[in-house]
């Protein structure tokens, strides 16, 4: 995600790597960019706002950051790891504006130094917009499959189906790359000018 992101920004000229892996769909560009929120101190957003566009990003509420793609809040207080930061930071609210972003030590909690901006990008490639949708678009998939192997595969996926139904995380989200989003998208969509 960090090199899809730098590589979209223009920060990111080229990519090494084996064929396999910039031929395997990942989030689609539009969607990265979409997705992707700056928060800049003195910036009139609601605590709520940038909670909902976190949870839209796929990061997880923790009682205290302790990883990437995580955040935790705390009063008007907001700490936020995203994955392409070495540290995390700590957003703090006055009313419905960001008073300071400051990044922060992840053993000690302290502050380190005090930023003008950070970025936030999806933690996640496989975003999850509607559960009971795709639980649809995998049970679909499910009834067209065919063969020795179809009646293994299609448990699996029915007892995938009925997590998302009942509102539970599914942690193999990024299998689904393709049923989520309306195109698929791979490293090469990321390198057109």
């Amino acid at each position: 995600l960090q090199l899809l992101e730098q590589t979209l920004s223009g920060d990111c000229d080229a990519v090494v790597c084996c064929l396999d892996a910039a031929l395997q769909y990942t989030i689609p560009p539009d969607e990265l960019k979409k997705r992707t929120v700056s928060l800049k101190a003195g910036q009139a957003v609601s605590m709520e706002q940038v909670l909902n566009a976190l949870n839209r990003c796929g990061y997880e509420r923790a009682d205290q950051v302790d990883g990437t793609g995580q955040y935790s809040q705390r009063g008007g207080i907001l700490d936020i790891f995203t994955p392409d930061a070495p540290n995390p930071a700590r957003v703090e609210f006055w009313g419905d504006e960001i008073d300071t972003i400051s990044l922060f030590d992840l053993e000690t909690q302290r502050r380190t130094e005090t930023v003008p901006q950070i970025t936030i990008a999806p933690a996640v490639e496989a975003l999850i917009d509607d559960p009971g949708l795709l639980a649809q678009k995998i049970k679909k998939l499910a009834s067209s499959l065919r063969g020795k192997a179809a009646p293994a595969a299609k448990a699996v996926l029915a007892g995938q189906a009925q997590k998302l139904e009942n509102g539970l995380h599914i942690g193999c989200a990024d299998k689904y790359i393709s049923l989520l989003y309306s195109s698929t998208a791979t490293l090469f969509d990321y390198m057109v000018p």
